[in-house]
C-alpha cells in the first residue's frame, strides 16, 4: 500500500507556471517530463479526478485474492474434480466467482523447469462438452458447477499440471493429478448412493424395523449387514446379476416398479450406472472403505451482501493415500429449516442474509461448512470500523474477548450496542450474579458512585456475596439433576451445600469435578458420591458428563452411529464402560410406596467393585474396555482401548494388574484424571457455560451442544474465553470478574430487526440480549418487590423451610408458580429443561395468580408503610424498589394524579404496584 501510494505521489501531475499563448500541463511519463494539451482549470481537475478515481481503484484492490477450493484436484472417469473459485476481499467478505463470466481459466505445465502456458479462456468457452485435451482432460460447465473430467486411458503424466483462474488481474492456480478409477465398490460407491438417495434414512429402510420388508443400516454404519439384505436375503431377489436393469433394486429405486418411497434414481444419472456397473461385475461385497477422513471447501466463508448463492467442494481422503471428489456422492443438511437450499452438487441458495452451516455425510465420515451472508451495508459502518481500530491500536479494550467480538461486528457489518445505561446495568448485574434486584439503596449508592473504578468495586462486592454461591450451587444443581426423588431431601441438601461450599472457596473448577465424578462413600458423609446415585447405570452416567462436562450429546450412539456428529458406537460404549464397576447400597430407604424403585429416602453407599471394568457392545457382541472421546488436533486422548495400547481386551493391564479392583475406585479415578487433565475440551465448554449464565447464551448455542455443525458464532471469541479461563486457573469468581467488567456485558439490549436481510445481532453479541427472568429470581424479585417472603418447603426436616426460590436445594414437590415459570423437574441433564418461553399461564399467573394477589393485599406488605408518605416520594420508592430507576417526568405525573384522585390510597398503591409488576420491563432481564 505504502509503495503503491508512493508511485502515485511521484509519478503525479505538476502544473506549469501559464505562458502568455495560454496554459500547459506537464505529466511525467517513462522519466521524460511532456507537455500535454490543457484548457485550464477543468483540465487540472479532471486529471486530479482520474488519479483519485486510479488511487481508490488501486487501494480497493490490495489485499484482495483470488483462491480456487480446493489447491489440489485430483479426477478419475468416475469422479470428476470439482472446484470453486472464491474472490476474497480485504474486509474479509468474498464473492463466489466460479460461474462468473469475468473469470477465465488455463491449464499449464511445468516440465524440465520451464512453463507451458496453454490457452486462456473465459468460462464460456468451456460451457459446451468440447474435446479432450492431449492428457485427456477436460474443463467443463454444466451452469451450476465447474469441474475437470478425464477419460478412460487418460494419461498418467499428469505431474505438474495445473489450473489457472484470472479474476480483476489476480491469478490463482490448484494442482491436477489424474487417477485411474478402481473397480465399483459396495463400501464406497452403493453405499453412498444409498445414502444420497435417502434410502437408508431413518424415515425409509434405515428405520429400526425397515419399510415394505426390507431394512437397511441407518445410514450405511453396517455395510456388511446392507450386503446381506441387498443380496443375500430371500434368495437374492433383489439383484439380477444376468440382467442386471432388471434388478428388483434398480426398478423400485427409478420407479418403474410400485415404490412406496417414490423414485430415489434416474435412469439417466451416474447413480444410475455405478449401481447397473456394480450388479454386472457379480456384485461383489469388497472390503471395507478404509476412509481416513472428510476434507470440505471451504471451511468458512463470509459472502458480501450482493452474494446469495456458494459452492463448497467435498474430497474424501482413504488409508490408502488416495483422494477422490465425493461432492456429488455427499449428503448434505442444512443447519436452518427454511430459505436455503443446497443440490447435490453443493451449490447454497439463500433467500436471504442468514448463518448457515451445512452438514456433510459421506460414508461413516461427517463434515460441516458454515456460510454467512451478509445482510446490507450499514450508513455508519465505517465510522464504527475507524473508532474500533482507533480502540485496538491504543489498548483501549477491557478485555481481549472484546475486540474479537468488535472485529466481527465490523466483519459482519453490525451495529455495536453503546453502554445500557447505570440503572439498567446494575440490575442486569445484580440479576446474573445473585438472582435478586438491586434494593433502592443500593440503586442510589451506585448511581452517586462518581469513583472511576466503580463498576471494579461493585463487581467484586457481588462476586464476594454469599447470594453468588447460592446462585451457582443452583445452576449446578440443575444440570447435575439434584432432586429430592432419587436424592432424598437431605442428599439434596448435602449435594446443594457441597456444591455450594466449591463456589464459596473458589476452588479450581477442574478440581472439584475430577472430585465429584470419582468420589465414594456414604453420600452422607461424602456429599460429590452424590453424582452416582442420580445417575445409576454406566451409559445414563456417559452420557452426562459427556453433556454435562464436555457439551457433547452422545445419546443417539447408543444404537447406532451417530446421524450428525463424529461418534460411533465404540465411542459411546468405550466411555460407558468406566462406570460399570460403580455399585451402590442403599442405607434405611422406607419409601411410601415400597413397589416404586425410583424413590429412595435414605442413605446411599457407592463403592467400586473387584471386577474389571468393561461393557457389552451390542454393534460388535463383544465386551469392550474403557476409553475416553478423541476429539479434534488430538485433544481428549484416548485412555485405553484396543487399538490405543495400555489395556488388554477385558481391562487387564500389560502387567497383569486388573483394573478396578481398587476399592478406593481407581478407574473412577482414571476417568476423571482423563477427563479434566488430559482433555482441553472441558475448558472450552466450561467458559462457554459460564458466558451462557451471564449473556443469556452461550458462543455454542444451545451451550451443551458441540459439534462440526453448530460451530461457535465466534470461534477466536471462544478460543479467547478457553485461555482466559485457564490463565484464571479455572477459578469461576475470577474468570467471572472478567465477564462482567467487558464491554460485551455492559452494552445495551436490542431487539433484532425483523428484516431478513440483516442479520441478528444477539448471536454475535453486538447487543446484549432481552430474555424472561428465570424462575426462582422472578419469585424473589416479587418478593422483595411486595415485602413479602415465600415459605417454600424443602422436605429435609432438619431445614424444612427456606424464604428464597434461589436457596432452595431441590425441587418443588408440586406444580406451582415456579413450575409455571420454567423451574426444571432435574431428570434431565440438559440446558432445555429449564425454559425461558412466554406462556399464557405465565400471563394469568401475574394478573391474578395467588403468589401476586396475596402479596398485593397482605397487610404486612411494603405499601402499608408507603401510604403514610406523600405521593411523589411513594411513587419514587415503587419504580427504583421494582424497575431499579426513577420514573420518567410523565410516568411520575400520571402515578402522582392517579393517587391523588383515588378514593382509597391504599387501593391505588396495590394498583400500580400490579402494572409496575405486569410490566415487560419488570418481567424481563436486559
Amino acid at each position: 500500500m505504502i509503495r503503491l501510494q508512493k508511485k502515485l505521489q511521484h509519478e503525479r501531475l505538476r502544473l506549469s507556471t501559464p505562458s502568455q499563448g495560454g496554459s500547459a500541463c506537464l505529466i511525467r511519463r517513462g522519466g521524460v517530463i511532456r507537455p500535454l494539451p490543457c484548457v485550464g482549470a477543468f483540465c487540472v481537475l479532471s486529471w486530479m479526478s482520474l488519479l483519485f478515481f486510479l488511487a481508490t481503484v488501486a487501494n480497493a484492490e490490495v489485499g484482495s485474492r483470488l483462491v480456487i477450493y480446493p489447491d489440489a484436484l485430483v479426477a478419475t472417469p468416475r469422479y470428476p474434480a470439482q472446484l470453486a473459485v472464491y474472490w476474497l476481499n480485504p474486509d474479509g467478505t468474498s464473492l463466489d466467482v466460479t460461474q462468473s463470466s469475468d473469470v477465465s481459466f488455463g491449464i499449464s505445465s511445468v516440465a524440465d523447469g520451464g512453463v507451458e502456458q496453454r490457452e486462456i479462456r473465459s468460462l464460456v468457452g468451456v460451457n459446451s462438452q468440447g474435446a479432450f485435451d492431449a492428457n485427456g482432460l477436460r474443463l467443463r460447465s454444466d451452469g451450476v458447477r465447474l469441474f475437470l473430467e478425464t477419460q478412460d486411458g487418460g494419461t498418467q503424466a499428469s505431474r505438474g499440471l495445473q489450473i489457472q483462474a484470472r479474476f480483476r488481474g489476480f491469478e490463482a492456480a490448484a494442482s491436477i493429478q489424474m487417477q485411474e478409477d478402481k473397480p465399483v465398490s459396495f463400501t464406497r460407491e452403493v453405499i453412498s448412493t444409498l445414502t444420497k438417495s435417502g434410502c437408508n434414512l431413518g424415515t425409509c429402510h434405515g428405520n429400526l424395523h425397515g419399510k415394505g420388508g426390507m431394512r437397511l443400516s441407518l445410514r450405511g454404519d453396517d455395510p456388511g449387514f446392507d450386503y446381506y439384505r441387498l443380496v443375500a436375503e430371500f434368495g437374492q431377489r433383489r439383484i439380477d446379476i444376468f440382467e442386471p436393469e432388471k434388478s428388483l433394486l434398480l426398478q423400485k429405486a427409478t420407479a418403474q416398479v410400485a415404490h412406496q418411497g417414490g423414485k430415489r434414481i434416474d435412469l439417466q444419472s451416474p447413480d444410475y450406472g455405478v449401481l447397473v456397473d456394480w450388479i454386472a461385475s457379480g456384485a461383489l461385497e469388497g472390503g471395507p472403505s478404509e476412509l481416513a477422513g472428510l476434507e470440505v471447501y471451504p471451511k468458512t466463508q463470509q459472502l458480501s451482501a450482493e452474494q446469495r448463492e456458494a459452492r463448497l467442494v467435498v474430497v474424501a481422503k482413504y488409508l490408502d493415500g488416495t483422494t477422490r471428489d465425493v461432492t456429488s456422492w455427499c449428503r448434505f443438511e442444512p443447519s436452518v429449516p427454511s430459505g436455503v437450499t443446497v443440490d447435490s452438487f453443493g451449490r447454497v441458495v439463500v433467500s436471504h442474509a442468514m448463518d448457515v452451516t451445512i452438514s456433510v455425510t459421506y460414508l461413516s465420515a461427517r463434515g460441516a461448512s458454515r456460510f454467512v451472508f451478509l445482510g446490507g451495508q450499514r450508513e455508519d459502518s465505517a465510522k464504527d470500523a475507524t473508532a474500533a481500530t482507533n480502540r485496538a491500536s491504543q489498548g483501549l479494550w477491557k478485555q481481549p474477548f472484546d475486540e474479537a467480538i468488535s472485529q466481527q461486528c465490523r466483519t459482519l457489518q453490525l451495529q455495536e450496542a453503546p453502554r445500557a445505561d447505570a440503572n439498567t446495568f446494575l440490575r442486569r448485574l445484580f440479576l446474573v450474579t445473585v438472582g435478586r434486584l438491586p434494593t433502592p439503596t443500593e440503586t442510589l449508592a451506585y448511581e452517586q458512585d462518581e469513583g472511576l473504578d466503580r463498576d471494579e468495586r461493585w463487581v467484586d462486592q457481588l462476586l464476594s456475596d454469599p447470594a453468588f454461591d447460592y446462585a451457582w450451587a443452583l445452576r449446578w444443581s440443575d444440570l447435575l439433576r439434584n432432586e429430592d426423588k432419587v436424592m432424598s431431601s437431605r442428599g439434596a441438601y448435602l449435594f446443594h451445600d457441597w456444591l455450594r461450599m466449591q463456589i464459596a472457596s473458589d476452588r479450581p473448577m477442574k478440581e472439584w469435578i475430577a472430585e465429584l465424578v470419582s468420589s465414594t462413600g456414604s453420600t452422607y458423609e461424602n456429599p460429590p458420591a452424590s453424582f452416582y446415585r442420580t445417575h445409576r447405570d454406566p451409559e445414563v452416567a456417559a452420557e452426562s458428563v459427556a453433556q454435562v462436562f464436555l457439551g457433547v450429546r452422545i445419546q443417539c450412539a447408543k444404537c447406532h452411529n451417530h446421524p450428525f456428529d463424529r461418534w460411533k458406537q465404540d465411542d459411546y460404549y468405550g466411555l460407558a464402560a468406566y462406570f460399570t464397576t460403580v455399585e451402590r447400597k442403599q442405607i434405611d430407604n422406607k419409601p411410601n410406596d415400597a413397589l416404586d424403585k425410583h424413590v429412595i429416602t435414605g442413605d446411599e453407599v457407592i463403592s467400586v467393585t473387584e471386577k474389571s471394568p468393561e461393557i457389552r457392545h451390542p454393534g460388535r457382541s463383544k465386551m469392550v474396555s474403557p476409553r475416553g472421546l478423541m476429539f479434534d488436533e488430538g485433544v481428549g486422548i484416548r485412555d485405553g482401548g484396543e487399538k490405543d495400547g495400555g489395556e488388554k481386551e477385558g481391562g487387564e493391564k500389560e502387567g497383569g494388574e486388573k483394573e478396578g479392583g481398587d476399592h478406593e475406585g481407581g478407574v473412577l479415578k482414571r476417568f476423571a484424571r482423563w477427563l479434566t487433565e488430559e482433555n482441553e475440551t472441558i475448558d472450552s465448554n466450561l467458559a462457554n457455560r459460564i458466558w451462557y449464565q451471564y449473556f443469556g447464551r452461550g458462543v455454542v448455542e444451545p451451550p451443551d451442544d458441540f459439534r462440526e455443525s453448530n460451530p461457535p458464532s465466534n470461534p477466536q471469541l471462544l478460543r479467547l474465553l478457553a485461555d482466559e479461563f485457564r490463565s484464571q486457573g479455572y477459578s469461576l469468581k475470577r474468570f467471572s470478574r472478567a465477564l462482567l467488567l467487558s464491554e460485551a456485558f455492559a452494552r445495551a439490549s436490542g431487539e433484532d430487526s425483523s428484516d431478513e436481510n440483516i442479520l441478528p445481532s444477539n448471536p454475535y453479541f453486538a447487543s446484549y440480549s432481552i430474555r424472561r427472568m428465570a424462575a426462582e429470581p422472578l419469585m424473589d424479585a416479587i418478593s422483595d418487590v411486595t415485602g413479602v417472603s415465600t415459605k417454600l418447603k424443602t422436605g429435609d426436616e432438619e431445614r424444612s423451610e427456606v424464604h428464597s426460590a434461589m436457596r432452595m436445594p431441590g425441587v418443588p414437590k408440586k406444580s406451582g408458580f415456579l413450575t409455571t415459570f420454567g423451574k426444571p423437574n432435574r431428570l434431565l441433564v440438559c440446558e432445555c429443561e429449564r425454559s425461558n418461553q412466554i406462556s399464557l399461564g405465565q400471563s394469568l399467573a401475574m394478573a391474578n395468580g395467588v403468589e401476586v394477589r396475596d402479596k398485593l393485599t397482605a397487610t404486612s406488605n411494603r405499601l402499608s408503610a408507603l401510604v403514610q408518605m406523600d405521593s411523589r416520594e411513594a411513587v419514587e420508592e415503587l419504580f427504583l424498589t421494582s424497575l431499579c430507576r426513577h420514573p420518567s417526568q410523565r410516568e411520575r405525573e400520571v402515578a402522582v394524579e392517579m393517587l391523588h384522585s383515588a378514593p382509597d390510597k391504599r387501593i391505588a398503591l396495590e394498583d400500580l404496584l400490579w402494572a409496575l409488576l405486569n410490566s415487560k420491563e419488570f418481567m424481563t432481564l436486559r
